[in-house]
């Protein structure tokens, strides 16, 4: 895949999280320790959705390390309306998941992995490095 960028370029950043395009031809979101509405949440998303519309994306790496805990109403968005729809509007097919250091953090992405492991390839890992070498392993 040849993408319009050689370094990384961040897509959008809000006090919630940065999403930052890749070059290696993946999405990275360095999600923060910061508290959000539902709308804030799904707003960002949303910008997600985009970003990987834009270049062309399948990929991303969720960096959840300090990720404050999902609220049930958006889990269940996710799982019903976000992730169907962006997989196929984008093509997106991996998703590399860092875990939290939050117990309910993790808890409600594991949630969110078990009912859409048929729509996408998932992989949960502690490491940052785990989960680009994972990406790298799939074109």
């Amino acid at each position: 895949m040849s993408l319009p960028f050689t370094k990384e370029i961040t897509y959008t950043s809000s006090a919630l999280c940065n999403v930052v395009c890749h070059p290696d031809g993946y999405l990275r979101l360095d999600w923060k320790n910061a508290r959000a509405t539902s709308t804030e949440v799904r707003e960002t998303y949303q910008q997600v959705a985009a970003a990987l519309k834009r270049y062309g994306l399948r990929k991303i790496l969720s960096i959840h390390d300090h990720r404050q805990p999902i609220p049930l109403d958006v889990q269940k968005w996710m799982t019903d309306e976000w992730i169907p729809s962006t997989v196929l509007a984008t093509g997106w097919a991996y998703c590399a998941v860092v875990e939290s250091h939050q117990p309910l953090t993790r808890l409600a992405v594991k949630a969110i992995i078990s009912v859409s492991s048929q729509q996408l390839t998932f992989h949960y890992s502690s490491a940052v490095e785990e989960g680009i070498a994972w990406l790298r392993s799939h074109n």
